[in-house]
Formats: structure tokens, C-alpha cells, sequence
């Protein structure tokens, strides 16, 4: 089977989760597919950040850049299907949301949330009424529809209408290795300005992460007690003046690093007494699995996906509630034997997961949606 992934809405560095979903899944594809052909196309501003893994694999470049989002769509809809057909691809997997509305391929789409019907104030007006309009659409053309969680799969049932039968949760998997000697972890720290203690924040600065409530929840005991600090890490959003506005009102109890290398994001997980991780809504949460692989505590929200990934191995709290995550972190900064408990839990549950286990459950999908062409032009 000759297979398309489409990634035109990878801009590189700058759409967290989802370019973490679609190289994770490469990666899987890559270790657990030896029979499939897969085209990967990208736009010219990604292309030259990913390499085939291997001969079944081949890149091929978009004649624009995928930050030219409006540009971006019109060619996924009119540019792409006649790729896939020229190619004689047998199926088309977006792996972001939007996806050609019409094609000669078979389609499977990956929805990973429905952020803009939950938090329709993390997105402009125009990408509302983009996103309204196009992703039921998206959800009811395909063959069949990938999502991470049950949680974001119940969304996606009643804000599309499709039948809960044609969509599958597959949930991701924490990378196996990371870049950067752990032995280094300490002065990578210090090089970037952390002073432990610290409880550590992974998130990029939008309205559903809550960050303004976990800002507010520091310090943890008084205005006059600082020993733990809380370290935020992520890309830019909407909500980021008003909370460097917050954290700076704080005093030193709050550091905002922005977007860091995955070194040194190793380096700070492993070294946090804990992640915080009080999202309001996801469709997934892969920090929490992160965190857990690393050996890091994980205090999460008390509902959604999150419970969902965390499995029981984290402290849960009422994310709506600024005294309550500061008195779940409380627990945790002063409370060794508990950090302990839910260290070795969370190991234990991020082991379940796998990228190889994602990219089999996604084959499957794959199989089941296809039909084969009876006419192939010849090898790529």
C-alpha cells in the first residue's frame, strides 16, 4: 500500500504536540512497517527539518510554507489530492486536523482535540470560523477519524455528529531517549538560570493551560517563604502578557523560561521535585507521560484526558481552583514519601506506552480504512 501522511501544517518548533505527534508516529511507522510505501509531505519551510527514515520513505516539499496558513489550507484542498493521485497513493493520513475534503485515496484524518469548540478564546476569530467550518466537515468526508484520548473522541462525537464507530483513540507514547548527559543535568540548570527546588510547568502560554492559576498558587506557603520556585517552559500564546504580568508580581517564586531545547527540558524534568500540570483541557497531555518516564511526580487536573493518561499514577486536583493546586504541590514539595509513591507509579505507567504501540494501532486504522487501487504507477 502506498501511503501519504500529510504534514502541510508543521511549522517547525512553533505547534507543540502535534509536530510531537507526527514525528513520533514516524518513528514508530519507521521501526514496525517494512511492507508500506510512505510518501511524507511537508511544507518548504518543515521539509528540511525531517529525514527518511529509511528506503520505504520519501519527502516530498509543498510549494509553500506552511506559516502561510491561509495559502497552507487552500493547497491541502486543491494541491494535495492531486499529489496523492499523481502518485497513485491508496490513502491519505492527515495527521493535523484539516484534510483534503475530496480525493481519488481512501482518508483518515487525526483530530486531536477539539480545543476550538472547549477554548474558542485560545484562537482568533478567523481561526474559529476556519475551524468550525472545516473540521466536522473533515470528520464526516473521512473514512475514518484517529484521536489520542477517550475523553477528546467523546468531544469529537458531539461536536461532528460521526459515529463514535469510525473513530479510534490512539494514544502517544513519552520518547524513549533524549538528547544531553543526565550527569550534566546540574550545571545545564544552572547555566539556564534555575535554582532548585522548583516545581516545573510544561506549557505553552494559552488560555486552556491555566497557567494564570498556577502562578497564583505561589508561592506555596507565604509571601515570605520563596524556597520553591515554579519554572515554566513552553512556546508563546495568548495568555503569556498577562501571566509574565502575574509571575512577575510574584516576585522570585516564578521563572519563565519560554521555549527550551530538549536537553535541557530533560535536564528540568529530572531535577523537578514535580511537573504541574493543572491544563483545563486536552487531548492528550503528553507531559504528564514525559514526566513520569523521567521519574518526575506528576500533579495533574482531577478530569478529562488527564486522568485518563495519568492512570491513577498523579496527584489530581481541582484545576479550577488556585488554593487547591497550591495545597496538591504542597504535598508533594514537602511530602518525600509521596513524591516516591508516585515516582514509581509513574514509571510503571508510562512504560504501558510506547511509539511502536501507536504506530501498530494506527496500521490497523490504516488497513481497515484502505482499498487498495487496482492500477499502481510503479515504485517510487
Amino acid at each position: 500500500m502506498r501511503i501519504l501522511i500529510n504534514g502541510l501544517f508543521v511549522i517547525p518548533n512553533q505547534v507543540g504536540g502535534s509536530e510531537t505527534y507526527l514525528r513520533g508516529l514516524i518513528d514508530g511507522l519507521s521501526k514496525v512497517d517494512a511492507r508500506n510505501e510512505y510518501i511524507l509531505c511537508l511544507g518548504s519551510d518543515a521539509a528540511a527539518t525531517f529525514r527518511p527514515p529509511d528506503n520505504h520513505w520519501r519527502i516530498l516539499a509543498s510549494p509553500v510554507r506552511s506559516a502561510r496558513r491561509p495559502l497552507r489550507l487552500s493547497f491541502e484542498q486543491l494541491w494535495l489530492p492531486m499529489v496523492a493521485a499523481k502518485l497513485g497513493a491508496d490513502l491519505i493520513h492527515s495527521a493535523g486536523y484539516t484534510a483534503p475534503l475530496i480525493s481519488t485515496a481512501r482518508r483518515v484524518v487525526s483530530i486531536l482535540d477539539m480545543n476550538y469548540k472547549r477554548h474558542p478564546e485560545d484562537l482568533s476569530v478567523a481561526e474559529r470560523c476556519v475551524y468550525s467550518i472545516l473540521i466536522p466537515q473533515v470528520a464526516r468526508q473521512s473514512h475514518h477519524v484517529i484521536t489520542l484520548s477517550g475523553a477528546a473522541r467523546e468531544d469529537i462525537v458531539r461536536w461532528t455528529s460521526v459515529a463514535g464507530s469510525k473513530i479510534t483513540a490512539i494514544p502517544l507514547a513519552p520518547r524513549a531517549l533524549w538528547p544531553g548527559d543526565p550527569r550534566d543535568d546540574h550545571a545545564r540548570i544552572d547555566a539556564a538560570g534555575v535554582v532548585p527546588p522548583y516545581i516545573l510547568s510544561v506549557a505553552a502560554a494559552y488560555p486552556h493551560k491555566n497557567l494564570m492559576r498556577l502562578v497564583q498558587a505561589f508561592p506555596l506557603e507565604d509571601r515570605t517563604d520563596q524556597s520553591v520556585q515554579l519554572v515554566i517552559v513552553g512556546l508563546k500564546g495568548r495568555a503569556e502578557a498577562p501571566v509574565r504580568a502575574v509571575a512577575k508580581a510574584n516576585g522570585r517564586s516564578c521563572r519563565i523560561l519560554g521555549w527550551v531545547g530538549d536537553a535541557l527540558l530533560a535536564s528540568l524534568y529530572r531535577q523537578a521535585l514535580a511537573l504541574a500540570f493543572p491544563s483545563l483541557y486536552e487531548g492528550f497531555g503528553l507531559p504528564i507521560l514525559e514526566a513520569m518516564s523521567l521519574g518526575t511526580p506528576v500533579l495533574t487536573s482531577n478530569f478529562g484526558a488527564m486522568t485518563e493518561v495519568a492512570g491513577g499514577a498523579a496527584e489530581l486536583v481541582d484545576a479550577y481552583d488556585a488554593d487547591a493546586i497550591r495545597h496538591g504541590l504542597r504535598r508533594l514539595a514537602h511530602n518525600q514519601r509521596r513524591r516516591e509513591e508516585l515516582r514509581q507509579l509513574g514509571l510503571r505507567r508510562a512504560a504501558q506506552f510506547s511509539w511502536t504501540r501507536t504506530a501498530e494501532d494506527t496500521l490497523r486504522v490504516y488497513g481497515a480504512a484502505a482499498v487498495p487501487s487496482r492500477q499502481r504507477p510503479g515504485r517510487l
